[in-house]
């Protein structure tokens, strides 16, 4: 990797290009010793950045121009990419659409789609801005007053010359204390009282709807009975199961997916089948935060793709034996009392 800016939010940032030659082998492997996908088209151009800021991400210069994105496009991008970095969630390919292969375990999203997870309002925005912020804190006694990292403005999803501003919004809400007066944007701080209870409740609210569990699987009238199964399980444990097939939408199919994706709690991947849609919605559910269930059918565990073996996957035989294992596993992992 070489030195250059990082095309987000222009810090210096390691990047390297792969042309088609490298992408259409299966055993290429990048500096960062990441695997690349055999199944991306040949002819692809994606330019990987490493960014202290924004993460590891890549461009696909195949679909997108970099004219066309203007400064408030990079800035928010940036302020998303700096968010999943902080919270270890996965980066992203912009393209000019939402695809369904992986490079480099990275999805390909356009510009649109991820811009949807954008803060949608005030309170939503300082409500994450005080979430990422408090990433820095450990104790109650720990204090802020070495100034602020280069990291700060899009971890606040603000300008760097608003920062102050941000900090005093989050003193209104009782949230942080500043010591010493008179308070300027030297002073340091800390989190009160008040702070860390709101965090504990912000760290509780499910990522999307407390009772909705995203289906993906196989589009196949043979899986219809496994699917019946896979609705019980839900029910059975109060979720409430939507599979995108089952839903009436006048959008895109795939800008649908994205919405109700966001819109769970959790994600059921049933691999079966080794569709490439399924492996696309549990990715982009992972990187949300989202809990995932992966499960096969026995018959084809030394099929499961590389992206997803190193996961614990539900192995079932037959339908009782998938409900039976489905409930527990949802029972363990995210039961819906916790709210």
């Amino acid at each position: 990797m070489s030195d250059t800016k990082c095309f987000l939010c222009g810090n210096v940032a390691k990047s390297s290009t792969q042309h088609n030659n490298k992408l259409s082998g299966s055993n290429y492997t990048d500096p960062r010793d990441r695997h690349i996908d055999p199944f991306v088209t040949q002819g692809d151009i994606i330019e990987f950045y490493e960014c202290p800021i924004c993460g590891f991400y890549g461009v696909d210069h195949v679909g997108v121009v970099k004219d066309k994105f203007n400064d408030d496009d990079k800035s928010k991008l940036s302020q998303l990419a700096a968010e999943r970095h902080l919270h270890n969630k996965t980066g992203f390919i912009l393209s000019q659409e939402d695809e369904t292969v992986f490079v480099n375990n990275l999805p390909f999203n356009k510009m649109e789609t991820l811009l949807k997870d954008y803060p949608q309002d005030a309170i939503e925005l300082l409500d994450r801005a005080f979430l990422n912020l408090s990433s820095y804190f450990s104790h109650p006694t720990d204090r802020w007053k070495d100034g602020y990292t280069v990291r700060m403005p899009s971890l606040l999803f603000t300008a760097p010359n608003k920062i102050f501003e941000i900090l005093l919004q989050f003193k209104e809400c009782g949230w942080i204390k500043f010591i010493g007066e008179p308070i300027s944007s030297s002073s340091p701080f800390q989190i009160t009282h008040n702070g860390w209870q709101h965090l504990r409740e912000l760290k509780k609210r499910p990522t999307g709807d407390s009772q909705q569990a995203f289906i993906a699987m196989w589009f196949d009238e043979n899986r219809k009975s496994f699917y019946l199964e896979i609705e019980k399980a839900c029910t059975d444990t109060g979720y409430k199961a939507l599979r995108i097939d089952n839903k009436e939408h006048n959008e895109k199919i795939c800008d649908q997916i994205v919405a109700e994706i966001r819109k769970s709690r959790i994600l059921i991947a049933d691999m079966t089948g080794q569709r490439g849609g399924v492996y696309f919605e549990a990715g982009f559910a992972s990187g949300l935060g989202i809990p995932v269930i992966y499960m096969v059918t026995q018959s084809e565990v030394d099929k499961i793709h590389f992206d997803t073996r190193q996961y614990s996957h539900i192995v079932y035989s037959n339908e009782n034996d998938l409900y039976e294992k489905l409930k527990h596993r949802i029972e363990a992992t995210v039961p819906i009392t916790q709210k």
